[in-house]
């Protein structure tokens, strides 16, 4: 069971979420892969988590260079052992809360325990970051000078 505000959760939703997604990765290709420290991401639609495809960015949890990696992917043909090559790279769904946290939700935000992971993404899906959208009413709505 996955309850979003929980202390020390996120290594348990971690271990969820990397198995989730290596147990796919030979179905699609992502879009958009990001490490810890980059500073954009795509946009979360409502399916994120259940396809990969454009509905945001996955999160590659291993602190390495990843050109040869994926330069000797595209020449891989056995889906088994493209596998095995990306699993190097620790990838990962970002989790509710991560999504909640980048769309400027307060930290005290947290979903009943009775909302499901899939509804949490569905509802998060396609949010737009509050603190972004004040300022661009802001900029809108002032009265020129």
């Amino acid at each position: 069971m996955y309850v979003s505000c929980v202390k020390g959760t996120a290594i348990i939703i971690s271990k969820f979420f990397q198995r989730q997604i290596l147990n796919t990765l030979t179905c699609f290709y992502f879009s958009d892969i990001v490490t810890l420290q980059s500073e954009r991401s795509c946009c979360f639609t409502k399916a994120y988590g259940h396809y990969a495809e454009g509905t945001g960015s996955v999160l590659k949890m291993a602190d390495i260079e990843d050109t040869e990696i994926f330069n000797r992917y595209r020449e891989v043909t056995d889906e088994e052992h493209k596998s095995q090559m990306l699993s190097v790279l620790k990838l990962r769904y970002f989790t509710p809360r991560e999504v909640a946290n980048l769309h400027g939700f307060p930290k005290e935000f947290c979903f009943p325990p009775t909302v499901s992971v899939k509804q949490q993404y569905r509802l998060l899906g396609n949010s737009l970051n509050v603190y972004v959208v004040s300022e661009l009413l802001n900029c809108l709505f002032q009265s020129p000078t």
